[in-house]
């Protein structure tokens, strides 16, 4: 009597490996890009809480403005790097974090603050790019479409109330 499997049952295995695989992958792809954007609310608290601080320094915002740049504030991601753009940021940025940067590149969101004027208007992260929010913070998806979640693909911006909103 010979041992070992027949090829019927070899089949079966390798089927049932392909069937799991089918479903585990685009879960696993789905948990990835959600994720990505579990950074996005930490950094951008981090981002109004400097914008705060900006403004009640009597050298700076002198209690009246926010910044302008997001350099203005001193804040940058751990890669130091920056744009002009958002889009600018998806190829690992143009430069390194100084004061007149506009926008901050992370790793899968690029992150820019601004002042506009002297009233609180609610942001709105697909207009966050063009700079006519009141103050924000906004983060912008800097990767390719397919590595964020389709409901943040627009980004997200927080006004200095700490409210987030994200399209």
């Amino acid at each position: 009597m010979k041992k070992g499997f027949t090829l019927i049952e070899l089949m079966i295995v390798i089927a049932i490996i392909g069937i799991l695989a089918a479903v585990a992958i685009p879960m696993y792809n789905d948990y990835t890009k959600k994720a990505r954007t579990s950074e996005v609310p930490g950094s951008l608290k981090e981002i109004v809480k400097n914008q705060l601080a900006f403004r009640e320094d009597p050298y700076q915002g002198n209690g009246t403005r926010y910044a302008n740049t997001i350099g203005s504030i001193g804040w940058k991601t751990n890669l130091n790097t920056a744009g002009a753009n958002a889009a600018a940021c998806e190829n690992g940025g143009t430069g390194t974090v100084v004061a007149t940067t506009i926008w901050s590149c992370g790793k899968y969101f690029a992150y820019g603050a601004s002042n506009a004027g002297s009233t609180e208007n609610p942001c709105i992260p697909a207009n966050a790019g063009s700079h006519n929010q009141t103050s924000y913070a906004a983060a912008a998806a800097a990767t390719p479409a397919d590595k964020v979640p389709a409901d943040w693909d627009a980004g997200a911006c927080m006004n200095v109330n700490l409210n987030l909103i994200h399209d």
